[in-house]
């Protein structure tokens, strides 16, 4: 059997099975979802039609673990699971061995930690939206300048987002300032509207990152709230959408999104549901409270009367 390598961010395992394995995937399998891991599993016909790392790509983007049995190929690392395998013959990056039910705990616990490994993994791409039409402030929020920093809210937000990403896109068609035209820009994915389109241009422009999107006219982030956020992730978490306890809604505009959002997204634009509040109806979109301490970073600004009063 062919190894076939993949990106270290995707947790993928070829199931091996061997003598006295009976019961052993489906005490695994429950455990993972208990912890709220949604595991998908490939056999046979199904696995055999992965002969391409694009339809891989889009299985690994629909469940936090990708489970093959069966494939001509071995997919990423191993599960080995029976008695028969011998622990000692293995090379410690051959995977994962349940040789026992007395195996389910330490083998449950080694996998959670490599998924969390793997998210780790995951490059974080910036999103800063700039496509909004700015009526009710009369001109573009992106450039409004703060006095006090003598800088646009857009070089703010880029500035504010660098330290914790790995690239920063601006989506939409808004003006930017000029030291900011280097920047890669993203037009609105066509079939959506609103701010799904510019997030899901990323998602289209980058299949295998997570998403850090703030919108343009939030010029109060500090970096304590994005540590914060970043560090909500978590295995079986595809996105994580603050609530604000101030206001009893969700914020979508400055929030993190993985790659697995991607079906989410396809999901709402079919049914012409573009309000990114619907997002937060997916059961593995996490909803944590703002602390009381960061809640300012949520802060937006729609009003020119809302300008002249900070």
């Amino acid at each position: 059997m062919n190894r076939v390598s993949l990106p270290d961010s995707l947790p993928v395992l070829t199931v091996e099975r061997g003598d006295g394995c009976s019961g052993l995937f489906e005490l695994l399998e429950q455990r993972l979802s208990v912890a709220g891991i949604r595991v998908r599993n490939l056999v046979d016909g199904e696995a055999a039609q992965i002969r391409r790392k694009t339809a891989l790509l889009e299985e690994c983007a629909c469940c936090d673990l990708l489970l093959i049995e069966g494939a001509e190929d071995r997919w990423g690392r191993s599960l080995f699971l029976g008695a028969s395998f011998d622990c000692r013959q293995l090379q410690v990056d051959d995977g994962f061995v349940c040789r026992s039910r007395n195996d389910v705990d330490s083998c449950f616990t080694e996998i959670m930690n490599w998924l969390v490994a793997c998210q780790q993994k995951v490059p974080v791409v910036g999103c800063i939206l700039i496509g909004g039409k700015s009526r009710r402030m009369g001109r573009p929020k992106q450039l409004i300048v703060d006095k006090s920093r003598n800088r646009t809210w857009l070089e703010i937000g880029v500035e504010k987002l660098h330290p914790w990403v790995d690239h920063i896109v601006l989506s939409g068609k808004g003006s930017v300032p000029m030291a900011l035209k280097p920047l890669q820009r993203l037009s609105d994915l066509d079939g959506m509207d609103g701010p799904m389109s510019g997030i899901g241009a990323v998602m289209q422009a980058y299949p295998l990152a997570s998403i850090l999107v703030l919108a343009s006219d939030m010029p109060f982030v500090e970096t304590g709230s994005i540590d914060w956020l970043l560090s909500q992730r978590s295995p079986g978490r595809s996105a994580v959408v603050p609530h604000n306890k101030l206001t009893g809604r969700s914020e979508p505009l400055f929030a993190w999104y993985d790659f697995r959002c991607r079906p989410f997204f396809k999901e709402l634009a079919a049914k012409r549901k573009f309000r990114m509040q619907y997002i937060c109806a997916f059961d593995s979109v996490y909803e944590p409270e703002i602390p009381a301490s960061i809640l300012g970073s949520w802060r937006n600004l729609n009003y020119p009367e809302d300008v002249s009063r900070v």
